[in-house]
């Protein structure tokens, strides 16, 4: 994306609801009407049944305004993205745009398949384009793989115009600010537009509640520069006890490592007291061991890079959410190898230290005696270094309890989450998707087929009941009604 600072997405609000959709119709007004904008487009998720060559699948697909890819300054890596001449005619360009992941899993990166016919809920498109590598929607986590013109969503949902009705609200809107445009010049300018907009619509149906009502109302400009997302929020707080559990990970590591130091630092006693003998200073010494101390730091981020890199697809598992996979991204970038660098650094020094400490006090007399060997009896030395050694010990017990007693918390809260009652039993209870209007299935055809499909499932032998649910219990899905003027 180009200068993804100047993205904004729009949040209708009103005292009592808030919702990031909004209907087509108020989508046209608004861009029509706003002038702090370089443009504003709109997009709308659906699941397709796909069919190319024959062969049945699944995408997560999405229905995208004209201009979407180049407002947001998506280049293609074959082909092309799509004109603002698609986005007039409904139904007139059954064209599509696939991602680069569906261009590899689907056709083996083959450039012959831009040109392609691939059908889409029974409708045929022609593939025109494939996104770089690193764009698969502008939604975090909820990866899209085909996206088609806006002027196609009635051919691709059951037949049914959602352009033109004011009540259809499921469409979401961003839009690029203008250079020099701030948010809040442009959220008030948005607003007067909206007010505007509403008002026309409200016509001769105006009252004092009415206008009211209408004055409570606004549009909310918020900042869409890393995208958007709703997995920031479910997850923010269980990924920061997370990190605050690697970090005690880390610690406990990194004592054990400079427990080991401190071991070898006795163990060559004799051969930094022969160095100072032979005229190396102090100075020198600790320089040498801050830099084994660097060294081995380096080797231990460079491991964990390599293992951040290699190993992210087995720590990943996510469940499917509106029939897309939930993927994120976790190749190290340069904010992580920064990161990294940083956290290395600052464990050599402060674990460095300790034997860099104790090889500063050194007593030459009693390390180049015959009779030491490891441990160097003496007075202040000797008791300073063991206190080190026993400072760290007890360290690492206390990072290694406090450990010990987060873990048993968390096992503690699983264990009382499997013991919530849910309402309802869930012994034996089976979940089974499907969406007949996806091959093509209309109107009376979907009711019978739920129809049969219930009486069906209700003759297998061993089942007890059978029901149909458009939001099943303790779901991601959420069914909302309400009445909006």
């Amino acid at each position: 994306m180009t200068h993804p600072e100047e993205l904004v997405v729009l949040r209708w609000e009103s005292p009592h609801v808030k919702t990031d959709y909004l209907p087509y119709p108020t989508f046209k007004q608004l861009r029509d009407n706003s002038r702090a904008f370089d443009g504003m487009f709109a997009f709308c998720s659906l699941a397709l049944a796909t069919s190319v060559d024959g062969a049945p699948g699944m995408a997560a697909g999405q229905l995208v305004s004209g201009n979407f890819f180049s407002m947001l300054g998506v280049q293609p890596t074959v082909g092309r993205t799509f004109t603002f001449d698609e986005d007039r005619i409904p139904g007139g360009d059954p064209v599509a745009v696939i991602s680069y992941r569906y261009w590899k899993r689907q056709f083996g990166l083959d450039p012959a398949a831009v040109g392609k016919s691939i059908a889409l809920n029974g409708v045929p498109f022609t593939i025109v384009g494939v996104t770089p590598p690193g764009f698969e929607g502008v939604r975090v986590g909820d990866t899209r793989d085909i996206w088609i013109p806006m002027m196609m969503q009635a051919q691709v949902m059951d037949g049914r115009s959602l352009l033109d009705d004011p009540k259809a609200w499921f469409f979401q809107i961003m839009a690029r600010r203008k250079p020099g445009v701030s948010l809040e010049q442009a959220s008030a300018n948005l607003n007067v537009a909206y007010q505007q907009t509403a008002r026309q619509e409200t016509g001769a149906r105006m009252t004092p509640q009415v206008e009211r009502d209408l004055a409570n109302q606004k549009i909310e400009l918020l900042p869409a520069s890393n995208g958007l997302s709703d997995v920031r929020d479910r997850l923010a707080q269980p990924l920061l006890v997370l990190m605050a559990l690697v970090g005690l990970v880390l610690l406990i590591a990194c004592s054990n490592v400079a427990s080991l130091l401190l071991a070898r630092a006795s163990a060559r006693q004799k051969e930094m007291a022969v160095r100072a003998a032979l005229g190396a200073g102090r100075v020198r010494l600790v320089r040498q061991l801050f830099t084994e101390s660097v060294l081995l730091a380096t080797l231990g981020g460079v491991a964990g890079l390599l293992l951040a890199r290699y190993a992210d697809d087995l720590l990943l598992v996510l469940p499917l959410v509106n029939g897309g996979r939930l993927v994120l991204s976790l190749q190290p970038d340069a904010t992580i190898l920064i990161f990294t660098a940083l956290i290395a650094m600052m464990a050599a020094f402060f674990f460095g230290s300790a034997p860099a400490w104790d090889t500063a006090r050194i007593d030459l007399n009693a390390a180049l005696s015959s009779n030491t060997r490891g441990v160097v009896t003496g007075t202040g030395s000797g008791r300073s270094r063991w206190s080190v050694r026993k400072l760290v010990v007890m360290g690492e017990v206390a990072l290694s309890l406090l450990l010990l007693a987060g873990a048993g918390m968390l096992l503690h809260s699983l264990q009382r989450l499997r013991e919530v009652n849910p309402g309802f039993n869930p012994d034996g209870v089976l979940l089974l998707r499907v969406d007949p209007a996806l091959v093509g299935y209309r109107e009376n055809r979907i009711v019978n087929f739920y129809k049969r499909l219930a009486d069906d499932a209700a003759a297998l032998p061993g089942v007890r009941s059978v029901g149909l649910a458009a939001v099943p219990p303790i779901s991601l899905g959420q069914w909302r009604t309400g009445v909006f003027v």
